[in-house]
C-alpha cells in the first residue's frame, strides 16, 4: 500500500513537473518563430544573416533539449538528408570559386532546415495544425503580394496586359544578385506552384478551430471560424492572378498538371479531360502561328530571350560539370561563373546570365555533387513516402494530404525545366511543407484520434507530445541515445553505396549514373522512413 502511495505520488509530481514546463516549451517555439521571422526578412534583403542571431537560435535549440530531454527530439524520415546535406555545405564552400554566390545559398538553406524542425516541433495538437494551416494561407498571400510589389514582369511571354503591368508598384528596387534589380517573375511562378493545389484542397478540408478555456483563444477562434473562408477564396484567387502575371510556363504547367492530379483524385472522369487537354494544345499553338509543335518548343523561353535549344545547351554544361566534379560539385550558387570559364555557351551566347542549370535536378547535383543529389531525392521520396502513409492511416487528412502532395508534385513538373536552387529565399516554402507532412506522418495516430475525438486521454497527452512518452521512460537515457542514432545511422551505407555506384559510371554513363542516383535516393527515402517508423512513441499505438 505504501508502494502505491508513493508511486501515485511520484506520478502526480512528475505531471505537475510535465505541466509547468509545458509553458515553457509552447515559449520556446513562439520565441524559435519570432527569430526565424526576423532573421529571414533581414536574409530576404540583404543576402545575409547575422551570426548573432544563428547562434541564438542554436541557444534555444538547446535550451528545449535540455528541458525535454530525449523525449523532445522526435526522429523524422528527413533527418539523415538533412544532416547529409548540411555536412556536405562546407565541402561546396571548399569548392566555390565566389563565395558571395555561395554563402546566401548556404544561409538559405540552413534558415530552410530551421523552419522545417520548428513546424515539426510546433504541430503536436489538432489546434496547432490548424493555425498552421492558416498560417500557410496566409504565406500564399505574402508570397502572392511579395511578387506583385517585386517582381520584374514579362510582359510578353503568353500574352501581353500593359494596361495591367503599367499599374503594378516597384516597391522593392534592388533585390540581391538579381539581373535587373526585382524577383525573377519563375522564382515567384515556382513559389506559387505550391500553394495552389494546396489551397484548392482546402475547399474539401473541414476546420473547426476548436477553442480552450482561455478567454482570448475563445475570441480568436471567433475570429478564425468568421473569417477562414473568405481568406481562403481572396488567397486562392490572388495566387492565381500573380501565377498568371508571372507567365511561367513551367509554373503554369506544373500547376495544370497538380490540379489534374487532385481533381483525378476526387473523380476519375476526369480523365476525359486528357484527350481534350491535348486537343486545345494544339489548337492554341495553331491561334497563335507558331504552326507546330517543333516550332513552339523552339520558343520556349528559359530566361532572358533563351530558346529551347539555348536550355539544352545549358543542361549539357551542367553534365559536363557533374562528369568533372562528381564529388564535390562546382559549389553552390556558381553556376554561372564556373559555366562562362569552363564551358563556355554558343547558343546561349557569353553575356547571358545563366544562374542555374534550369533543372532542378541537374542543378542539385552541380551544387552539391552526385553525393548531394542522392540526399536531395531521399529527401523528396520521403515526404512521398511519409505522405503515402498518413494517407493510409490517417483518413481524416486525406484531403490535406492529397493537397500537399499535389502541390509538391506540381513544384517537380515546373523544375523540369527550371529550377529553385537549394538556399533560393522562396525555397523556405517547400521546408514548410515537407515540414507540415512530416509532423502528421510522426503524430497521425494521435492527431487522427484527437480529431476524431474518440480518445480523451490522447487528446490530453497531445498537448505535449515532447514531454509524455511512457515508453521512452522506461529505458535509459544512454539507451533511448544509442537507439536513436541507431536508426539515424543505418540508412547511412545505403547512401554510400547509391553513391559510389552512380559516381562510378558517370564518366562514360552519364546519364546512367544521374539514373542510378535518383533511384538510389528514392529507395534511400523509403529505407529513413521505415527506420523512422519504430523510433516514434506516437507510431507504437498502432
Amino acid at each position: 500500500m505504501k508502494k502505491r502511495n508513493i508511486s501515485a505520488l511520484s506520478d502526480s509530481f512528475h505531471y505537475l513537473v510535465r505541466i509547468s514546463l509545458n509553458s515553457k516549451v509552447d515559449l520556446l517555439l513562439a520565441v524559435e518563430f519570432f527569430l526565424l521571422a526576423i532573421l529571414y526578412a533581414i536574409f530576404m534583403f540583404s543576402d545575409k544573416v547575422p551570426v548573432l542571431g544563428l547562434v541564438v537560435l542554436g541557444m534555444l535549440w538547446m535550451a528545449r533539449l535540455w528541458m525535454t530531454g530525449i523525449e523532445g527530439i522526435v526522429a523524422t524520415p528527413m533527418d539523415l538528408p538533412i544532416f547529409g546535406i548540411l555536412a556536405l555545405l562546407p565541402i561546396s564552400l571548399l569548392a566555390s570559386t565566389d563565395w558571395s554566390l555561395s554563402l546566401p545559398k548556404v544561409y538559405g538553406v540552413i534558415l530552410g532546415i530551421s523552419i522545417f524542425y520548428a513546424v515539426v516541433n510546433a504541430i503536436s495538437t489538432i489546434s496547432r495544425l490548424e493555425l498552421a494551416i492558416m498560417g500557410i494561407i496566409l504565406l500564399s498571400i505574402s508570397v502572392a503580394f511579395l511578387g506583385l510589389i517585386g517582381t520584374d514582369w514579362t510582359t510578353s511571354k503568353l500574352f501581353s496586359l500593359p494596361w495591367v503591368y503599367g499599374h503594378l508598384p516597384r516597391l522593392i528596387p534592388g533585390v540581391p544578385r538579381s539581373i535587373s534589380g526585382g524577383i525573377q517573375p519563375n522564382i515567384v511562378g515556382g513559389a506559387l506552384t505550391f500553394f495552389i493545389p494546396f489551397l484548392v484542397s482546402l475547399l474539401f478540408y473541414r476546420l473547426e478551430f476548436k477553442p480552450t478555456k482561455s478567454k482570448t483563444n475563445v475570441r480568436l477562434v471567433t475570429i478564425l471560424r468568421t473569417g477562414y473562408k473568405p481568406i481562403l477564396f481572396f488567397s486562392l484567387a490572388l495566387t492565381s492572378f500573380v501565377l498568371l502575371l508571372t507567365q511561367s510556363r513551367g509554373a503554369l504547367a506544373g500547376v495544370a498538371v497538380g490540379l489534374f492530379v487532385l481533381a483525378l483524385w476526387h473523380d476519375r472522369r476526369f480523365l476525359w479531360t486528357i484527350p481534350l487537354a491535348a486537343l486545345a494544345f494544339f489548337v492554341l499553338a495553331q491561334v497563335w502561328g507558331v504552326g507546330n509543335l517543333a516550332e513552339l518548343t523552339s520558343h520556349l523561353d528559359v530566361s532572358g530571350g533563351i530558346t529551347f535549344p539555348g536550355r539544352m545547351e545549358i543542361w549539357q554544361r551542367a553534365i559536363y560539370m557533374i562528369q568533372d566534379f562528381p564529388f564535390t560539385g562546382v559549389g553552390i550558387g556558381t553556376f554561372d561563373p564556373v559555366a562562362h570559364v569552363l564551358y563556355p555557351f554558343f547558343l546561349v551566347g557569353p553575356d547571358v546570365q545563366v544562374p542555374h542549370a534550369h533543372n532542378m535536378i541537374l542543378a542539385v547535383a552541380v551544387d552539391l555533387g552526385i553525393p548531394g543529389l542522392v540526399f536531395y531525392v531521399a529527401l523528396l521520396s520521403g515526404f512521398a513516402f511519409s505522405a503515402w502513409r498518413v494517407y493510409q492511416a490517417a483518413r481524416p487528412f486525406r484531403v490535406l494530404i492529397v493537397g500537399m502532395a499535389c502541390g509538391m508534385l506540381a513544384h517537380q513538373i515546373f523544375g523540369i525545366m527550371d529550377a529553385f536552387m537549394l538556399g533560393t529565399k522562396l525555397g523556405a516554402v517547400m521546408w514548410v511543407f515537407i515540414g507540415l507532412s512530416t509532423a502528421l506522418y510522426i503524430r497521425r495516430n494521435q492527431l487522427a484520434m484527437e480529431f476524431t475525438e474518440n480518445d480523451k486521454e490522447v487528446e490530453k497527452a497531445g498537448k505535449d507530445y515532447v514531454l509524455s512518452s511512457s515508453a521512452f521512460e522506461r529505458k535509459s537515457v544512454k539507451r533511448q541515445w544509442l537507439s536513436r542514432l541507431g536508426g539515424f545511422l543505418l540508412p547511412f551505407p545505403y547512401w554510400a553505396l547509391f553513391s559510389m555506384l552512380a559516381i562510378s559510371l558517370v564518366g562514360d554513363q552519364p546519364y546512367i549514373s544521374l539514373a542510378i542516383a535518383l533511384v538510389g535516393g528514392g529507395i534511400l527515402g523509403f529505407i529513413c522512413r521505415k527506420a523512422t517508423e519504430s523510433k516514434n512513441t506516437y507510431n507504437q499505438m498502432e
